[in-house]
């Protein structure tokens, strides 16, 4: 009898006259020969040399017969949630947007709220008693809205304030910021880069004429333009910092997705950024546009699927789904996940920020122990669905939010994509981080 089994998280595809195996647990990423394969999908390793069954050990695609992957999955999810080194804080400065995008998440139900200087500050008080009563060794400040740059002001005096504070302190900051792009001015894509820029997210809808109908500024002119212009500013001017470009996609504007990506390419935008699409997702402040215009489950598989192959067919760096240095959760619900909004309330997540029902608190008055507990116990592994799932350390049960919107409960899980898109992204990924040589561990994300 064998002293091994295969890994129950092994995820094994055909490529070219072998197989490539990702192991989504470890991480691992392996080309094995038929016989090798054979070997992991019968469970029978006597065939194999020492040499071969020792590799595949080290690489964690075979483990004693004694091992319970879940169990080590269960440890490392509670783990994450209370152990982590890095402190993830997303500030609202502006609950204000110069746009007025019939989809938008967040509706215009939101008062014009400000954060104010005096506040700003406060909000670097509380970061940095949360950086000294924790054992972080980073802090990765996200910038978002309504649209963050209508006050830079804010962004820069909190980047300043708290850069200077993890100087002092030996942790690392970086800072990643959600815009639309409208406002991303010379002189400001040099001020960020005075602060770790590590990220900007900026969305394009499709060509000019698609776009424009739908990434609406508010005087009721177009932002195509505006926004193709700052992104060669910034390509330019902050080479290194990461461009995440999003293609929202819904009815409207599905079918266009190959002429933007023409764009992009004409513009030599295409391969110096990361492209995803996604669909429309749905909260309460957009349900009636999402009721009309929102894509069928295998339409919008298929579109996303067609992206994939266009992006393997193209060898572009680009993906839906990130493959980091270990199993990746919600950050929503961990202790080290925070959102503070223009007034200094604090929130778990981007989506929730609407009324006192998600509130956990405030910088000033403290958090809500209880709030906070409910969102520390959500727990995947009550679903049978989850435990079962090969991709489980991939998505750690899934968005709490898109569970919250489709079944009302945060406690729910709702697979993050379809089970097919899900396998052909995770395929995609491996094959271009195995062709390029690129380490798991780096960390990549989009």
């Amino acid at each position: 009898m064998s002293l091994y089994k295969a890994s129950r998280y092994n995820f094994i595809f055909k490529k070219g006259k072998g197989y490539l195996v990702f192991n989504t647990l470890s991480r691992t990423i392996a080309y094995l020969s038929k016989e090798v394969v054979k070997a992991l999908q019968e469970g029978d390793f006597e065939s194999l040399e020492t040499e071969v069954i020792r590799e595949l050990e080290e690489n964690n695609l075979i483990v004693p017969n004694e091992v319970d992957e879940l169990a080590v999955v269960k440890t490392l999810f509670w783990r994450s949630k209370f152990t982590g080194n890095t402190l993830g804080v997303t500030v609202l400065p502006t609950y204000e947007c110069n746009m007025a995008c019939p989809y938008c998440y967040e509706g215009d139900s939101r008062p014009s709220t400000n954060m104010s200087k005096a506040l700003s500050l406060k909000v670097c008080d509380w970061i940095i008693n949360q950086l000294e009563g924790g054992k972080y060794t980073a802090l990765s400040i996200s910038f978002y809205g309504g649209e963050p740059l209508l006050r830079p002001d804010i962004i820069f005096l909190i980047s300043e304030t708290l850069k200077a504070k993890c100087n002092e302190m030996a942790i690392n900051f970086s800072l990643d910021i959600i815009t639309n792009g409208v406002l991303l001015s010379e002189d400001i894509i040099k001020e960020l880069k005075k602060f770790n820029w590590h990220s900007v997210q900026i969305t394009l809808d499709g060509p000019p004429n698609v776009h424009d109908k739908r990434r609406i500024l508010k005087n009721g002119e177009g932002s195509f333009c505006i926004i193709i212009d700052n992104i060669k500013k910034l390509l330019a001017l902050a080479p290194d910092t990461r461009l995440n470009i999003r293609i929202n996609i819904d009815k409207g504007n599905a079918q266009h997705i190959d002429q933007l990506l023409n764009i992009l390419e004409n513009e030599g935008i295409s391969q110096k950024a990361l492209i995803g699409v996604s669909r429309i997702f749905l909260t309460d402040s957009n349900k009636n546009y999402y009721s009309k215009n929102a894509l069928p489950d295998k339409i919008a598989d298929r579109i996303q699927l067609d992206f994939l192959e266009k992006c393997r067919q193209e060898n572009l760096f680009h993906s839906l789904v990130p493959i980091g240095a270990g199993p990746s959760y919600c950050g929503a619900a961990s202790a080290h996940s925070w959102v503070i909004a223009p007034d200094g309330k604090l929130y778990k997540c981007l989506e929730f920020i609407e009324g006192d029902q998600f509130c956990m608190g405030s910088i000033l008055e403290g958090i809500n122990i209880y709030k906070h507990l409910q969102w520390l116990s959500i727990d995947p592994f009550e679903s049978k669905k989850c435990r079962e799932c090969l991709f489980l350390p991939c998505c750690g049960g899934g968005c709490v939010a898109r569970a919250y919107y489709e079944t009302r409960d945060i406690s729910k899980r709702v697979c993050p994509w379809s089970k097919l898109l899900f396998r052909a992204m995770i395929e995609h990924r491996v094959e271009v981080f195995h062709k390029n040589r690129i380490p798991t561990n780096a960390g990549d994300s989009n």
